[in-house]
């Protein structure tokens, strides 16, 4: 929940900020889609092509937790928890 929650706050302080820009809610959610439209499926998530189509459309995922747990302290990972101060590297290391 953490993570998901992380990523959540940055994609509304995003939001926020091209609103205070001056930008109008139309124009940040059209250019949300056009950046993230490969992201969007409304099909079945549990269907067994879904996992080859989502690698098809360039989404990166990884199946295994454990997998998953070895990045937790990637660069990636460290530069948006600690900007949205969440968690420092040391944290993130000790995880």
């Amino acid at each position: 929940n953490t993570v998901l929650n992380t990523i959540t706050a940055e994609a509304f302080a995003l939001y926020a900020d091209q609103l205070e820009a001056g930008k109008t809610p139309k124009e940040v959610n059209l250019a949300m889609l056009e950046k993230h439209w490969k992201v969007v499926f409304n099909g079945n998530g549990y269907d067994p092509e879904w996992p080859a189509q989502a690698v098809a459309r360039g989404i990166w995922r990884i199946d295994s937790a454990v997998d998953a747990m070895k990045t937790t302290a990637s660069e990636k990972n460290v530069a948006l928890f600690d900007k949205m101060k969440v968690m420092s590297k040391t944290e993130l290391e000790a995880r």
